[in-house]
């Protein structure tokens, strides 16, 4: 009961932001409410039966000890002499205490098997393959497969046969279920399919599935261009994730060989390389990965400082540092933030933007010193801009930073980055369908037809190649479009952003002048220690000196239920004590009337054995007092002892309890909204300031007004204030001026609950639980299924008839009238019923399918106003084009949507594009409108795509 509890906590502060943004507090606090609640009904019946054993046990012995007493004196005819009866007493004392252990072995061997039970499961569970098992080991630089075959372990239990029935909409025929990317969900082989017919004639196959096979990559032969740049590409869930974790080893190599660059660790520790040193003491591994960075999909970040972030152990080297900061576009962010980079970015990075995030841990592998990058879509959460400074001055090696080492990008931003790979991979159901050079590929004409609008990508980048041997070459960075007839397009936000990235000032004299300015504005000492002005984001912790607080002793006893309580316990305590000494003092008298008032040796020895002293029984009557208040006085100074120790707790707790609390969740009587609120989803921003540290604002002053119904793009550059924005019409951070009024009704004075339970949003990192797919998607079961099951039919998510009997052979399609193009089958469904498991936390699903699963939770809540954040930056093209039908489709049509972006694809066709740039509205205006401004910064975030023809034609529709 008590690990069902603590799970269920766990899981609800784990999953604490998707708790929050769906309102959810209440009802999950409810659960664990309930589930303790169970665990105070054992728990008092566990303590009702202590109660009884224990009196039991004390009474039981002492009645046996009266009852041979008695046969010793009464029936037998004996004297009861001192010496006799507390010997007998002790001897008898020492054999109940070695009884009554009995009962804390048999607790302790509980606890005992229990423990075991965990330990032998956490020591059982699966290792990481040998990487001498997996490997061909070389000294050089060498990165790809040979014939490999990989696949995902999945624990024992996972991998017996099982019997499961599904319910999957299908015709007659038998099904084949595909696997999924990363651990797998539910997959394999069904061996038979039964047809039931429905009330409403519709066929539904039961399908029973004998076994669960794990996600693999199949025949994978790649060997990647020594300090060259690479792409890696592929529909959403196609193994792009799982080949890099090939690379790193996370996957088990079934067949054939993976080529990396190793090192035998106990030589180079020996030979004084202390990186490989920890690898030696913790493991008998000789062989260990060398010169390999990885850049995770989601980024992980430590608890510490931006500057500590990057550096993670590495030497300081300034010029080296300042060089990082500028291909990584962080210097702006780094204006912004009231510390700079010696701010700290909290737990998992909660203060940072998602690309801010991301390009920090992109930062951290550019640093390092080793000769291989794996990175996992660093450019998914950057706009264009950002984007193109990255691929352009880091990717692709102009910076010595990069010069020599290979760089494998995956990415879905191929229209971009193409041009310029050396090398691309294409991936599709864990299966290269496409490898080789770009240019050699479409020479041969053996493009998939996801590839075919790069026609004039490629042909740019013919160009760019003869531009890169001219000798003046001013084009760094930026990319010429020819159709362009401006050339100024966005010159505002490229000149302040190429102003900061080209800021000769370094961060260390940004950050003396900057603390400099804050002591002169707080009026302190510049030359005594400013520590106290850093960006330091966790309070050190307040250490109390001398005695506690009588208002610490106060709330103590407060909580324990006031004056009533405190004087019951005393009441308690003092005629426990009355017992005591009438119990010594009766004690007393019948030893003194034994022998005379004096004990001899005997009578000594025998209170000695039965654990009673001379001061106890006060055998000395010309001293009794002396006794009692030796006794009494060090009592009293150990209790004081301990509960002053004890208190620390309390004062933590009661620093607890002063901590600014969030308003209130339930809206007051006279500010209740009203039923089926809102009805329309209009929107008002009225000269909205907000602020994440009290006086530095991150949004300035925004004012718009948004019908019912309207699709709204928000666009920007990354710390421009989009995610604010989102925040704020949820009252994650309150207006600190204006107001936002939905339907009429100022959102600042409903309560929090009432305002997120009517408003969807949709996140960039999105939060899955431990469950079923219908506990993910409904966790307190509001929706019939039917409904939950076609919001995951309109995401995609479902396994269709078509992808289902395809084998994964057949993605590669010839196609005579197409002149030999390969045609790459889309994303495969991933679940067969509404009982599949997710587990992990979602991690066993790609960065894609759970965001498509946090898009099937919108879709089910039919919210009328919704609030998309980066929703679909980690699905591909093809993938998002099909959901934004469906987002503009009759399911959304009757809701007003924000949808913050990078991809400007994703809102190139909606009603209006809201361009923020440094948290002010820049421009507000249709797509159409935006495209011809030619100095606007919209049309200049376009032209940075690569992709400008094709948002110029969706744009004007």
């Amino acid at each position: 009961m008590s690990d069902k509890r603590i799970s269920m906590i766990t899981e609800a502060i784990q999953g604490i932001r998707a708790v929050k943004l769906f309102g959810w507090e209440s009802r999950f606090m409810k659960n664990i409410a309930e589930q303790h609640g169970h665990q105070l009904k054992y728990a008092w019946k566990e303590f009702s039966w202590t109660v009884v054993i224990t009196v039991v046990s004390e009474l039981v012995p002492v009645i046996v000890f009266v009852l041979i007493l008695y046969m010793y004196t009464i029936v037998f005819g004996n004297k009861l002499t001192a010496e006799i009866a507390f010997t007998s007493l002790s001897v008898f004392r020492t054999v109940y205490n070695a009884i009554l252990q009995v009962e804390h072995y048999f607790s302790s061997l509980t606890d005992m098997f229990v423990s075991i039970d965990r330990m032998n499961t956490y020591l059982g569970s699966m290792n990481i393959q040998d990487l001498d098992k997996r490997a061909t080991s070389n000294t050089g630089n060498v990165l790809g497969f040979e014939s490999a075959d990989l696949e995902w372990m999945l624990p024992e239990e996972k991998t017996k046969d099982t019997t499961t029935e599904v319910a999957v909409t299908s015709s007659a025929s038998a099904v084949k279920s595909p696997a999924t990317e990363q651990t797998p969900l539910l997959s394999g082989e069904p061996s038979t399919t039964q047809i039931a017919r429905t009330t409403n004639g519709s066929s539904v196959s039961l399908t029973k599935l004998n076994e669960v096979t794990p996600f693999s990559l199949k025949n994978i032969d790649v060997q990647f261009p020594t300090g060259g740049f690479s792409i890696v590409a592929g529909p959403t869930g196609s193994g792009k994730s799982s080949f890099l974790s090939a690379l790193i080893g996370e996957m088990t190599l079934t067949r054939g060989s993976i080529m990396v660059p190793t090192v035998d660790s106990k030589l180079a520790a020996a030979a004084g390389e202390s990186e490989y040193k920890d690898i030696v003491e913790i493991s008998n591994e000789g062989l260990a990965l060398h010169d390999i960075a990885y850049v995770a999909q989601e980024a992980w970040l430590r608890n510490a400082t931006i500057r500590e972030n990057i550096l993670f152990g590495e030497a300081y080297e300034k010029e080296r540092y300042e060089e990082v900061l500028r291909v990584c576009a962080l210097k702006p962010d780094l204006r912004i933030f009231p510390a700079g980079d010696e701010t700290e970015v909290g737990e998992r990075g909660i203060t940072l933007s998602g690309g801010q995030k991301q390009r920090l841990t992109l930062a951290r592998a550019v640093y390092s010193d080793h000769r291989i990058l794996l990175i996992d879509d660093c450019l998914s959460a950057v706009d264009a801009h950002t984007g193109k400074h990255i691929l352009m001055e880091c990717l692709l090696g102009r910076t010595k930073l990069m010069q020599g080492r290979t760089r494998v990008l995956i990415t879905h931003h191929v229209p971009m980055c193409l041009p310029y790979a050396d090398f691309m991979v294409m991936l599709n159901n864990g299966r290269v369908v496409l490898k080789g050079d770009p240019r050699e590929l479409k020479a041969q004409g053996v493009l998939t037809s996801a590839l075919k609008e790069l026609d004039n990508s490629i042909k740019k980048a013919d160009k760019s190649e003869k531009s890169k041997d001219q000798p003046d070459n001013k084009n760094k960075g930026k990319d010429k479009d020819d159709d362009s007839t401006d050339k100024t397009a966005g010159k505002s936000l490229e000149d302040d952003m190429e102003k900061t990235l080209g800021d000769p000032k370094s961060e260390d004299e940004y950050t003396r002048e900057r603390v400099r300015k804050m002591a002169e504005q707080k009026n302190i000492d510049p030359n005594t220690d400013l520590s106290i002005l850093q960006g330091i984001l966790v309070k050190e912790e307040e250490r109390e000196k001398g005695q506690v607080k009588f208002e610490v002793w106060k709330t103590f006893t407060n909580m324990c239920g006031g004056n009533r309580y405190w004087a019951l316990l005393f009441g308690i305590m003092i005629t426990a004590e009355l017992f005591s000494t009438m119990k010594t003092y009766a004690l007393r008298l019948w030893v003194s009337s034994n022998d005379e008032n004096t004990p001899n040796d005997d009578i000594a020895s025998s209170l000695y054995l039965s654990g009673i002293n001379n001061g106890q029984v006060m055998l000395r009557e010309n001293n009794p007092g002396y006794w009692l208040s030796i006794y009494m006085i060090v009592g009293v100074i150990n209790g004081y002892i301990v509960n002053e120790q004890r208190m620390n707790a309390v004062e933590r707790v009661m620093q607890y309890l002063k901590i600014d609390q969030e308003a209130a969740s339930e809206s007051t009587p006279e500010n209740k909204p009203p039923a089926l609120w809102p009805k329309t989803g209009n929107v008002e921003i009225e000269n909205l300031v907000a602020e994440h540290v009290p006086g530095v604002p991150v949004l300035h002053g925004v004012s718009l007004a948004v019908k019912h119904g309207e699709k709204i793009g928000v666009v920007g550059r990354t710390g421009a204030g989009k995610s604010t924005i989102s925040l704020a019409l949820l009252r994650f951070i309150e207006a600190s001026k204006g107001r936002i009024l939905l339907d009429g009704i100022d959102i600042s004075k409903i309560g929090l609950e009432d305002l997120r339970r009517n408003v969807t949003i949709i996140p960039q990192d999105p939060v899955l639980f431990n469950g079923t797919v219908r506990y993910n998607i409904d966790p307190f079961e509001e929706y019939p299924d039917e409904l939950i099951w076609d919001s995951l039919q309109r995401t995609h998510l479902t396994r269709e008839q078509s992808s289902q009997t395809t084998s994964a052979s057949a993605s590669i399609v010839e196609d005579s009238n197409t002149s030999g193009e390969l045609a790459l089958e889309r994303m495969t469904g991933i679940f067969s019923s509404l009982d599949d498991e997710i587990t992990q936390n979602g991690q066993s699903l790609s960065q894609g399918q759970r965001q498509l699963v946090a898009m099937a939770r919108a879709l089910v809540r039919r919210s009328k106003l919704i609030i998309m954040d980066e929703a679909t930056a980690s699905v591909d093209f093809n993938t998002d084009e099909r959901l934004q039908r469906t987002i503009r489709g009759h399911e959304f049509a009757d809701s007003t949507l924000f949808c913050i972006a990078h991809r400007l694809r994703t809102i190139i066709d909606y009603d209006r594009v809201l361009v923020l740039d440094k948290g002010k509205v820049a421009e507000f205006d249709t797509p159409k409108n935006l495209l011809q401004k030619k100095d606007g910064i919209f049309r200049s975030m376009c032209e940075n795509t690569g992709d400008y023809k094709y948002l110029e034609s969706a744009g004007n529709r």
